[in-house]
Parts: C-alpha cells; sequence; structure tokens
C-alpha cells in the first residue's frame, strides 16, 4: 500500500485567517465596543457545565453582577435550550453589559477573539486559539486536553466554581501584572506559515509518487452501511460485530448523545449504532 504512514505536525492555521477575518467578518459596523471596557468572550457547552440547572446558575451568577466588562457571550443551541429551559436566560436579558449573540462564523469568531480582552471557555479550541493571539484564557473545566495551553501560563483551569471564576475575573480586570502574568510565554500552536508548509510536503509527496489511492476489492459484495437500533438487554461491541458480520461505526445512547465505540464498550437497548456490513 502506497501512500503516507506517520502524522506530520505542521502547526495551526489560525495567524493566516486574521486578516481575512477582518475583511470577511459581519461584525465590524454592526458592534460597537465601548472604548473604556474590556471585553470578554464567553463560550460554555459542556453537559458538564449547562445540563445541570445548579452548575449552570452558579457559573452564570459569576457573570450576572459584571459591570466593569462587556460580556459578549455566542450562545450554543444547546445552552441556550438549558438557559430557557432553567429560567436563567431572562436574567441574562436584563443585564446590559452581556451581549447574546446567535452563533457565529467562523471569521466573525476569529473577529471577535481578537478582540476580546481574555476568553473565559470550556471548549478546547479556544484554549489554543487563546494562545495563538497571545490573551489570558479562564477554562471552566478541571482539566484540559491542551496540556501545552498550561504550559504556556495563559490557561486558567477553574472548573465550575462560581467563587474560582470571579476571583480570576476581577485578578485580570484589576490587575495589570497579573494579566501581563498570563500572557503566553511562547506559542507551541504554530507561526502563520501552515498552509505554505502543507503545500510543499503535498507537493514533494506528488512527486515522489506516494500519494496513490489504493484500489480496494472486495470478494463477495460492496459493503454496505445502515443504522440499527440495539433490541438486546445488553452486548459488548466486540460480539455484537461477530454476531452481526458488521464494524461499528457510530454509537449514539437513548438520549442521542454519541459515545465512543471502543471494544469495551457496552450497548444497551434502546441505543442506535451505524454499522457496516460484508
Amino acid at each position: 500500500m502506497t501512500g503516507f504512514r506517520r502524522v506530520l505536525f505542521r502547526s495551526d492555521a489560525l495567524l493566516e485567517n486574521l486578516e481575512l477575518a477582518q475583511k470577511k467578518t459581519t461584525l465590524s459596523n454592526s458592534m460597537v465596543f465601548p472604548p473604556n471596557k474590556k471585553v470578554i468572550l464567553l463560550t460554555i457547552h459542556r453537559p458538564s457545565n449547562v445540563d445541570t440547572k445548579l452548575v449552570l446558575e452558579a457559573i452564570m451568577s459569576s457573570f450576572l453582577t459584571l459591570n466593569s466588562a462587556i460580556i459578549i457571550f455566542p450562545i450554543h443551541p444547546r445552552t441556550k435550550k438549558k438557559l430557557e429551559e432553567f429560567n436563567i436566560i431572562e436574567k441574562i436579558n436584563q443585564k446590559s453589559h452581556i451581549r447574546l449573540l446567535e452563533p457565529l462564523s467562523y471569521f466573525d469568531m476569529i473577529y471577535l477573539m481578537q478582540k476580546a480582552y481574555f476568553f473565559i471557555t470550556d471548549s478546547g479550541g479556544l484554549q489554543e486559539e487563546a494562545v495563538i493571539l497571545n490573551k489570558p484564557c479562564i477554562t471552566l473545566r478541571e482539566n484540559t486536553e491542551r496540556p501545552e495551553t498550561i504550559e504556556t501560563g495563559s490557561n486558567i483551569l477553574v472548573g465550575n466554581d462560581p467563587e474560582k471564576i470571579s476571583h480570576y475575573i476581577n485578578r485580570l480586570l484589576d490587575n495589570g501584572d497579573f494579566y501581563k502574568s498570563k500572557l503566553p510565554k511562547f506559542n507551541p500552536f504554530g507561526d502563520g506559515k501552515t498552509s505554505k508548509r502543507i503545500i510543499q510536503i503535498i507537493k514533494d509527496s506528488f512527486h515522489k509518487d506516494c500519494l496513490k489511492i489504493p484500489s480496494i476489492t472486495f470478494e463477495n459484495r460492496i459493503p454496505t452501511c445502515k443504522l440499527v437500533k440495539i433490541d438486546e438487554t445488553t452486548i459488548d461491541i466486540t460480539n455484537f460485530q461477530t454476531k452481526n458480520r458488521c464494524v461499528v461505526l457510530e454509537v449514539y445512547d437513548q438520549n442521542g448523545y454519541a459515545k465512543v465505540p471502543h471494544t469495551q464498550l457496552v450497548l444497551e437497548e434502546g441505543w442506535m449504532v451505524k454499522i457496516r456490513l460484508f
């Protein structure tokens, strides 16, 4: 088989899109930022933060009393649904310093990230982008899949503790020395030349005849995919695949949440799985 046998790390492409975002954004004319107030970009969507009323109320309480800054809050559909369900969104709408926005385009989001003084988020991607854009980040989680952001010094993990959230918001806003100490010490995610490197790799691989797509043949028939419902009480993926002569591609529980289809996962009655039959 020809083709790549390794992953090549060539950094993040965000830096290359900054100038383009200035041209493509639709927010530059419609959103006015007060010159005397700092802007905080807030995103929150993880089930651990939004699915429980007490937790979501506690997190949002950290922002409701903050009048010294403007909070821009592009609201995830999942979060909006829960804020409405728990009757929290009415309190938010009464606060002029919190601006709720519908989900944004990629370039609009980059534009807001550039304007923000710092980020508050539970998103893995935004933690990384804070480093690239030289911003501090308060992360509403106990851990992170971006450990590099901790090493750079810019990422502050606070979980969903409202006292910690308020403490670090106020320190970043009011203490210039602390703010400077939380700026990333280095950027491990790229230097703005990612696309050029990728193009060069593709060219080199093409000239070395490494981009051929291998042909695939099936002895009996072409594989087909379909979505099936689990009608047994419990069965693990390995036994399910053996029994049905298939490969499990995707798994969804009774609430429609995706599960990672590892071999030890036990499928339960009522779950849906996408399978490939041979």
